[in-house]
């Protein structure tokens, strides 16, 4: 929740492809149609809604991308991370104060459409969800909520009074859950099938396009459209199906993915037998396996100085490349610049993370940086955009977190005025010291013309020199 700057912690670690994340080595299979089906394009460069349900994303540090929400009657707004990996709406309130840090709190006795959710013995239903980054609590409420413009009527939330040191630290005030009903422990339905049942006009599919280049397009989610224009006028989607369990119903739950080999430049290999990636906006970087990510980790800093993820006196080329393969016959790399951020200085972080105990591995915002992404509700797919042979992310500026240790233009002035200062107190200490002297020499000066005049010394008496004695010349 939340990726630089030396970054907030666990890349957002909002590990936020929650604590519910399924153990077991699980039999897969896809969801709906053969996977042949998924190689057929959208021939569309663009789809449009009649209305434009765009959010615009604030990028903190490149490691937290924050939306705005509202919710109730009159609409109070709040920011959150629309995040893939989960699927809870949950929001502090008022009542939270300083236990949700600085964030912003709705006040659900100012809105007429509030109502609280009790259960069966009448007392107020908990609730309490477990991020990597922590924990959060609070009662059950239900309110209308906006996004996009959308109005979504009789939403179930999580209305919290408490949130972990961590999680107050997040620029974000709450979460709202993208992914299926199967994650869901509160807003159920989700707000996906909400909105759906209430706009079925609206195409059922959201967009999110991330970019770290200040100077590029600004990043956003958009529901029922895209604009693969982005990209470049050639620009196409690449799908990948979901998977499910084998041994499920038709719940779905995490924007799962077939993973058919992870490559390293150097020869390196991982998922040679296949594996599953969960495809989340809620994590910041790559998050890996336990049982994987020492090896891969070593594997990418091989022959560097390095500390776990931080390496010393190097650069991006001194890194390799990556690439992942999915189903059907998808292979999209990432270059080094994608996922590893140097400053000028020669210090260089590595975006990976353990994946909080999951056994699938995390394409986090690393990846979506990367590659436009569309998730494709109506065909249980999702698209990544490549214009031509996809090549990682270079086509819309660096990929990764702000560079590490790289000073800022504020943090520039912060020196500036520090060296600043400390002339201006050397100057002043040497100002001190020579007005002081003039003051000392004055104040002698003043008492030796004000004191009587001193009698003459006498004289003092010539030795006599006797025999023997030898008398001192002055030549």
């Amino acid at each position: 929740m939340p990726r630089g700057r030396r970054r907030p912690r666990g890349g957002l670690a909002l590990a936020l492809c929650a604590a519910a994340l399924a153990r077991s080595a699980l039999a897969l299979a896809p969801v709906g149609a053969p996977a042949a089906a998924f190689t057929t394009e959208l021939h569309r460069r663009q789809l449009r809604t009649k209305e434009d349900h765009t959010i615009a994303l604030t990028d903190y540090f490149n490691n937290q991308y924050v939306g705005s929400l509202e919710i109730g009657t009159p609409p109070q707004k709040l920011t959150v991370v629309f995040d893939t990996g989960s699927s809870d709406l949950w929001l502090p309130a008022k009542k939270c104060g300083a236990k949700c840090g600085k964030h912003d709190t709705f006040d659900g006795s100012k809105s007429s459409t509030y109502e609280q959710v009790m259960n069966p013995h009448g007392t107020p239903a908990a609730f309490e969800v477990d991020y990597g980054s922590g924990r959060v609590t609070g009662a059950q409420a239900r309110d209308t909520v906006t996004v996009g413009g959308l109005k979504i009527e009789k939403v179930k939330f999580g209305e919290v009074d408490y949130e972990d040191e961590e999680i107050r630290e997040f620029m974000m005030d709450g979460i709202a859950g993208m992914a299926f009903p199967g994650l869901a422990m509160v807003t159920q339905p989700t707000l996906l099938e909400l909105l759906h049942e209430q706009h079925p006009e609206v195409p059922y599919l959201f967009s999110v396009y991330l970019s770290t280049n200040p100077d590029d397009k600004k990043s956003h989610l958009a529901f029922g459209s895209y604009d693969l224009s982005l990209v470049g006028k050639n620009a196409s989607w690449h799908y990948t199906p979901l998977v499910r369990r084998g041994d499920e119903d038709t719940t779905l739950r995490y924007w799962l993915t077939k993973l058919k080999g992870v490559d390293l430049e150097a020869g390196d290999a991982w998922c040679g037998k296949g594996c599953y990636a969960i495809v989340d906006s809620g994590t910041s970087g790559l998050g890996l396996p336990d049982d994987v990510y020492d090896d891969f980790v070593a594997a990418v800093t091989r022959g560097l100085n390095c500390k776990d993820v931080t390496c010393y006196y190097a650069s991006e080329d001194d890194f390799p490349d990556l690439s992942f393969s999915l189903e059907p016959d998808n292979v999209f790399p990432l270059r080094a610049r994608d996922y590893v951020s140097c400053s000028r200085w020669g210090e260089c972080v590595v975006k990976v993370q353990k994946a909080s105990g999951s056994p699938y591995w995390i394409l986090g915002d690393v990846f979506t940086e990367a590659y436009y992404t569309l998730y494709d509700v109506e065909n249980l797919r999702v698209g990544f955009a490549c214009e031509g042979e996809c090549e990682g992310g270079g086509w819309h500026g660096k990929g990764g977190y702000v560079d590490v240790d790289d000073p800022s233009v504020w943090a520039q002035l912060l020196v500036a005025f520090a060296a600043l200062s400390v002339v201006g107190i050397l100057a002043h200490a040497c100002y001190r010291y020579a007005k002081i002297r003039r003051r000392t020499k004055r104040f002698y000066a003043a008492q030796a013309a004000a004191a009587p005049p001193m009698p003459p010394a006498p004289a003092s008496p010539k030795p006599v020199v006797g025999e023997g004695d030898i008398e001192s010349v002055a030549l």
